[in-house]
């Protein structure tokens, strides 16, 4: 075919009647083992065309290799003022990256509803989006719901609800451009429990991600807006981040440094697992594995010049210590 981008063999079965000024034509067409941008698919539409306007009566399109996802709909296809009614199915993330030609860190299976509006080179997607399940590395959410929009490699996220088990996070806006590679979002977190931790508040995140010699690395800034963990209040904090290769280097806005390696799993929530935890602030140094349950923990810490108040506001721990101290706990 002569459509950029796409591959594949067009059957169709043609019936024209009326003037010949202004003929009215019906078109029935197929594609088996059509390919865009690498992402398999099979076609199906029916077609009317009259008075310049071009009406998919119904299609169906059918994509992906192992994984079919299916998409049905109809409207108006125009160069110039395009406007189709879909529904969908059945969406991984591997069909979203291929279809778009980039990375989304989010790994699921999507359905929903919208509408695809605008130029035919430059499309614009309006769509509700919901999955069941759905993971962001691999922190596991049991629900997703989001009015999503997607433009010239800009996708844009509204009024998303995701859950946790029991908890409970907004996402009130985000937005990905591929073309930059600059990110930004604001959370909310409503109702959220990490292990013994709970979180009330906003964090706006922004970024540029960059890719060289097939490692991603992540900078910009974090912002905690009345944010609560426990009875720690954070009123305001800007902090300066960088994350390669599961390294965080943050910087707070007099200068100082703050470095954290490791990981944290959330594969089992709400069982949070800590694996080869490093921290450094200053002076102030501590290494800890293991795990937190809502009404269970288990972790081996070892640290150097902690500072005590701290960790009695952060685990509301009834007695008040104060000072800094060497340590090597374990606690379950």
């Amino acid at each position: 075919m002569g459509i950029p981008n796409i591959k594949g063999r067009l059957t169709s079965e043609i019936r024209t009647s009326g003037d010949i000024s202004n003929p009215q034509i019906l078109v029935n067409a197929n594609m088996n083992n059509g390919l865009y941008n690498d992402l398999a698919f099979d076609f199906n539409t029916n077609i009317s065309y009259r008075n310049k306007k071009m009406n998919l009566n119904k299609f169906t399109i059918n994509a992906g290799d192992k994984e079919k996802a299916k998409i049905t709909g109809s409207g108006v296809l125009d160069a110039t003022n395009s406007n189709l009614q879909i529904e969908f199915k059945d969406v991984s993330e591997k069909i979203i990256n291929k279809y778009f030609g980039f990375r989304t860190p989010l790994k699921g299976t999507f359905y929903g509803n919208g509408t695809v509006t605008g130029r035919i080179k430059n499309l614009k997607y309006e769509l509700s989006l919901y999955a069941d399940t759905m993971f962001v590395k691999s922190l596991k959410f049991n629900s997703f719901a989001s009015k999503l929009t997607a433009q010239n490699k800009i996708i844009s996220i509204e009024d998303a609800k995701v859950k946790l088990s029991d908890s409970e996070m907004k996402i009130l806006s985000a937005n990905f451009d591929a073309n930059t590679k600059k990110y930004n979002s604001e959370l909310k977190f409503v109702n959220t429990h990490l292990g013994p931790f709970d979180v009330f508040g906003n964090i706006k995140i922004d970024g540029k991600m960059t890719k060289k010699n097939q490692r991603y690395m992540y900078k910009g800034d974090i912002n905690f807006i009345n944010l609560w963990l426990n009875d720690e209040r954070v009123d305001s904090l800007v902090l300066n981040y960088t994350v390669l290769d599961r390294q965080f280097e943050f910087k707070t806005e007099d200068g100082k440094k703050i470095n954290l390696s490791g990981g944290i799993l959330f594969n089992n929530y709400p069982k949070v697992v800590f694996k080869d935890i490093l921290f450094n602030c200053q002076n102030q140094s501590y290494k800890f594995d293991g795990f937190v349950l809502s009404d269970k923990i288990d972790i081996n810490m070892a640290g150097k010049k902690l500072d005590l108040a701290t960790v009695t506001d952060l685990f509301g721990l009834s007695i008040k210590m104060t000072g800094a101290a060497d340590f090597d706990l374990k606690a379950a």
